[in-house]
């Protein structure tokens, strides 16, 4: 098999599906709405280039294994697989027939090139994440171990092993990696059988008057005359953040400081001035909707004041952490380019210099190219810088990855060893109250150390035909 053949295989094995796995017949027929730039104006604040891709990644290929719509895993490109008594073995039996679309077959050695190449410093893949349970793993993607290191074997050609460092009770998630941005089996009027949804996502809008829980299209434009439908407005398990180079003094040895910068956000006004007030204002780490609500109850204490009083604490933090006009913060604020981020950068350098000073706080914006953005933040060659983080599938590690202390998608360089050491106690325990317990004690410790600035909660649209019925928006 051919070296581009085999990175299909990749994508294949270890990218999402959107829908079920299993599916033979279509849920519904589509009709394609046209909407003019009347009537949606598009912002890409949600939406950029690499998110676009991603999505056409997760609704194209399939996975190991899937999730149902009630949450359970079902058979994908494997068929079955078992776990170990001690948590650690993971062993997955394929499908009979399986071919790439040419005809050309796929066997489990094609499922290892693919996990090595997932952990290939070299490919840089933004979901190598996904395999730091697998023993080697972290030193392969550290660029200390080879990727033919990794333990992911193939006994014959339809059986693979996989073994972790310790137990995941996550790992299957992992696999599957399922995109729950679609509609939940709609069902159609009998009367409209030919008429299905208009399953369109739409970055935002300023122009549309909320009706409930919804966004609707004007009655006066002639598509809604024609077919009317409704725009839902959804929060993502997603947030964008800026976050801290731990590996900076003056940001590592001074929690004051990053709380006091934390702080002198107004968040309402940066939505409301950059997002067309459709974003949802971050006061935690994590999303109140990630895993049906389990992490909500994590928002700063400060965040019911009044933004007057928070801004009146910032300034105090702000004092006590050591700068003023006589001694000014230096602060490098960096992006990618994108005109949201910009803007982002320009209307919190200005709410800094309002909260603190214009001579106690010098602020420079630094606009960078991808690869150079991506390059910088590998390296820990920035001051602070723009992140974001979104959930692959419905489990709270999307988030908790991110301040581990050997993640490979740990930008800051975060550590703290006693967080390290509750996400794993969790990940091993099949207690679902002790492990939820466990993983809030760790938010705890990762928000009380102001590693990063949440911003705010992403959201997305979605258009419904008025004759789909029973259409869940969650």
């Amino acid at each position: 098999m051919s070296k581009k053949q085999l990175i299909y295989v990749l994508v294949t094995l270890l990218s999402g599906l959107a829908i079920d796995s299993c599916s033979k017949e279509p849920l519904y027929n589509k009709t394609t709405a046209t909407i003019t730039q009347d009537e949606i104006v598009a912002n890409n604040s949600v939406a950029s280039e690499e998110d676009i891709n991603a999505s056409i990644v997760y609704n194209l290929f399939t996975s190991l294994v899937g999730i149902s719509k009630d949450n359970r895993i079902i058979p994908a490109f494997a068929e079955k697989w078992n776990i170990s008594a001690d948590g650690k073995l993971y062993t997955f039996y394929l499908r009979d027939g399986l071919t790439l679309p040419d005809g050309l077959p796929i066997s489990a050695n094609d499922v290892v090139f693919s996990w090595q190449h997932l952990v290939n410093p070299k490919n840089n893949s933004p979901k190598r994440n996904l395999a730091m349970s697998i023993v080697n793993a972290t030193d392969i993607i550290a660029g200390k171990k080879p990727a033919t290191d990794l333990a992911v074997s193939a006994s014959d050609d339809k059986t693979i092993k996989i073994l972790l460092v310790q137990p995941n009770n996550e790992f299957l998630k992992q696999c599957a990696m399922s995109n729950k941005a679609q509609p939940s089996d709609p069902k159609l009027n009998s009367s409209q059988d030919n008429t299905g949804i208009d399953y369109l996502p739409v970055i935002h809008s300023s122009k549309l008057p909320k009706q409930n829980n919804a966004m609707i299209l004007s009655s006066n434009n002639q598509h809604s005359q024609e077919s009317p439908i409704t725009l839902y407005n959804i929060p993502m398990e997603a947030i964008y953040y800026y976050d801290f180079n731990m590996t900076l003094p003056k940001y590592a040895n001074n929690k004051d400081l990053r709380q006091a910068l934390t702080m002198a956000i107004n968040r309402s006004e940066l939505v409301n001035q950059l997002t067309g007030k459709h974003q949802v204002p971050a006061y935690s780490i994590v999303t109140d909707t990630v895993e049906s609500g389990q992490f909500a109850n994590n928002q700063y204490k400060w965040a019911k004041l009044p933004y007057n009083e928070q801004k009146k604490q910032a300034q105090q933090l702000f004092v006590k952490s050591g700068y003023s006009a006589k001694h000014p913060l230096e602060v490098t604020i960096s992006y990618n380019t994108l005109d949201t981020h910009k803007k982002t950068a320009l209307a919190i350098a200005a709410m800094w210099q309002q909260v603190f000073g214009q001579d106690s706080i010098k602020i420079v914006t630094q606009n960078q190219e991808w690869q150079s953005f991506v390059e910088a933040r590998k390296k820990a060659n920035y001051d602070i810088a723009r992140g974001s983080w979104a959930t692959n599938y419905d489990s709270i590690d999307s988030c908790t990855d991110v301040f581990l202390c050997k993640s490979p998608i740990n930008k800051s360089k975060y550590c703290n060893p006693a967080y390290d050491k509750l996400i794993y106690q969790a990940r091993a325990t099949h207690d679902v109250i002790k492990r939820i317990d466990l993983i809030n004690q760790a938010i705890q410790i990762a928000q009380s150390d102001y590693v990063i600035i949440p911003l705010y909660q992403y959201t997305y649209y979605n258009l419904v035909n008025q004759y789909v019925k029973n259409y869940d928006i969650n």
